[in-house]
């Protein structure tokens, strides 16, 4: 079983992910995972839990557009800036200080 720490960093590598390409597609997110962590692909249905994961922790929603093929985007990534990243509840983050290295991470 993972961690919570590892649960988080994946919901935040997730995040980081989809906000560098702008809009990307479930199998471009997969190979990136299988690049990253030389583990097997995530499953569909992981990644709707993640999404809603996302959007309960860190107030992100993860939205897809589905003419032209399906792309996956943070509908309001303005959030990160304003702090999006923040922890909803004592699960999220350790800190704010990771909180904040995150957010300047992703941007």
């Amino acid at each position: 079983m993972l961690s919570k720490q590892r649960i988080i960093n994946r919901y935040v590598w997730l995040v980081e992910t989809i906000c560098k390409a702008g809009r990307i597609t479930f199998e471009e997110i997969n190979q990136k995972w299988v690049e990253k962590f030389e583990e097997d692909p995530i499953p569909l249905r992981t990644f709707h839990k993640w999404k809603i994961a996302v959007e309960e922790m860190f107030n992100l929603a993860i939205e897809c557009e589905r003419k032209g093929g399906y792309h996956y985007y943070i509908e309001n990534a303005d959030e990160i800036k304003r702090g999006g990243l923040r922890k909803k509840h004592h699960h999220a983050l350790a800190d704010a200080e990771a909180c904040a290295a995150i957010a300047i991470k992703i941007l």
